[in-house]
């Protein structure tokens, strides 16, 4: 109801001047990042659509950046749709609004952007060419980048490392993002939690399986205890811990645990 709505009022208000479309915006990416961050993708990239559908109505440079930022979260709620073909045209649309800015002098943090296409890369297995943009995005971190995109990044190039079998790399990357989630968002957050899952899957891959559960077991309580039982975040959560715990069990023969949760995921 609330996409609908916001979307219906961003199409009354086409006509208006650029001041009222930019508190728009604004509103948008609130709401669109709410609606994210809750694993309501589909709402969230009605909104978002409706965002970037204002941003170009006004060709001029700070809709240029509003559209870059919107593009980014535009693709990051396709990658968590798994709409990956819709994923690849709006990064090509953020880059051309990229190139534009930079015709005019202008440069966005590309950090966030390149992070997200690995993120995409990564869930198609093409784990070289995420190898590839997880660097540029790491080479693209600086002073004063939002700690959230920054956690994030580490977290996509920990996994890539982990797929390249570079295990000390990823081992340095995911340790300091769980390290720099836990100290700016806090032990009960969900992004926290994310570090926690991908901390589990480096753990996993080398052999740490009894640590691996435990790690998963916590990302779980967590999301539990933010999103409730019946959400997207929590069934992937149940989802990782079902895996690991499968492997953790299965010199036993023994998979109780493992099939309760990919019965709940």
């Amino acid at each position: 109801v609330l996409a609908y709505s916001f979307s219906r009022r961003c199409s009354y208000i086409a006509e208006s001047d650029a001041a009222v479309k930019e508190k728009a915006i604004q509103i948008g990416f609130v709401l669109g990042g709410f609606l994210s961050d809750a694993g309501w993708y589909s709402d969230a990239e009605k909104v978002f659509l409706s965002c970037l559908q204002l941003c170009t109505l006004h060709d001029e440079m700070l809709h240029w950046f509003r559209a870059v930022e919107c593009c980014v979260r535009l693709l990051h709620v396709r990658n968590g749709n798994c709409k990956y073909h819709l994923g690849e045209e709006t990064f090509k649309l953020a880059q051309s609004y990229m190139e534009k800015l930079a015709e005019h002098g202008q440069q966005a943090n590309k950090a966030a952007l390149y992070g997200e296409l690995c993120a995409l890369l990564f869930a198609k297995s093409h784990y070289d060419e995420a190898y590839k943009w997880c660097i540029e995005a790491m080479k693209e971190i600086s002073v004063g980048l939002p700690v959230k995109v920054v956690v994030d990044v580490l977290r996509q190039a920990s996994k890539a490392c982990v797929v390249k079998r570079e295990f000390k790399k990823a081992e340095q990357l995911i340790k300091h993002a769980v390290y720099l989630a836990r100290e700016h968002f806090g032990a009960k957050h969900p992004k926290y939690s994310d570090t926690l899952l991908d901390y589990g899957f480096y753990l996993l891959n080398v052999d740490n399986i009894c640590q691996s559960v435990a790690i998963y077991q916590i990302a779980l309580d967590i999301r539990q205890s933010v999103f409730g039982g019946k959400n997207i975040h929590v069934a992937t959560a149940h989802e990782d811990l079902a895996y690991s715990s499968y492997v953790h069990q299965y010199s036993s023969g023994k998979f109780d645990n493992a099939l309760f949760h990919a019965e709940r995921a």
